[in-house]
């Protein structure tokens, strides 16, 4: 997944570099949507005097994308199963971990996150954690003043799973 000012040059690598040797046929580049950009008193922001500014529209975004370009109905008909799922940024993915993928396969999970503890309370990362019986990464939750956080942190160490937006994810989960 690209951004709008990343995927030509993505696309251009690939192509110049005989996309490493896979078939380019395997390789498919598809870029992430947007949502327009307010300030921090919910005012839209313009990119000039006509044009609402635009920014990448988050982790959540991969899902619209994965669906809108049609990747998930394309990773069925060829017979994917599931797919690993992770932030670019994010240095500390292992790749294709066998034991992740393992253990959620041994496990029949639909869907699943790697955790780490958090280093202090007030650490500015989404959290894992079940909401009206639903499990979710608490994004919102970091906006807590520091002191409700520091309250809920030792109360219950159950907020204290920090996500590490990397998943493994079955195919039919996705579509669903």
């Amino acid at each position: 997944m690209t951004s709008a000012s990343t995927v030509k040059p993505t696309s251009d690598f690939f192509r110049n570099n005989n996309y490493f040797g896979l078939k380019p046929e395997n390789v498919v580049v598809f870029q992430q949507g947007t949502l327009p950009c307010f300030t921090f008193e919910g005012k839209i922001i313009l990119s000039s005097k006509s044009d609402l500014a635009r920014a990448p529209d988050g982790n959540g975004g991969l899902y619209r994308a994965l669906r809108k370009d049609g990747i998930l109905a394309d990773m069925e008909k060829r017979g994917v199963e599931c797919v690993q799922l992770y932030c670019v940024d994010n240095v500390l993915v292992r790749v294709g971990d066998p034991l992740f993928v393992g253990y959620c396969l041994s496990k029949g999970a639909e869907c699943a996150n790697k955790v780490v503890p958090k280093n202090a309370p007030n650490e500015s990362v989404g959290i894992t954690c079940k909401v009206d019986g639903h499990y979710q990464v608490g994004d919102g939750l970091v906006m807590l003043s520091n002191i409700i956080l520091d309250a809920i942190y030792l109360s219950s160490k159950k907020l204290s799973c920090s996500c590490l937006y990397e998943e493994n994810d079955e195919i039919k989960f996705l579509t669903v």
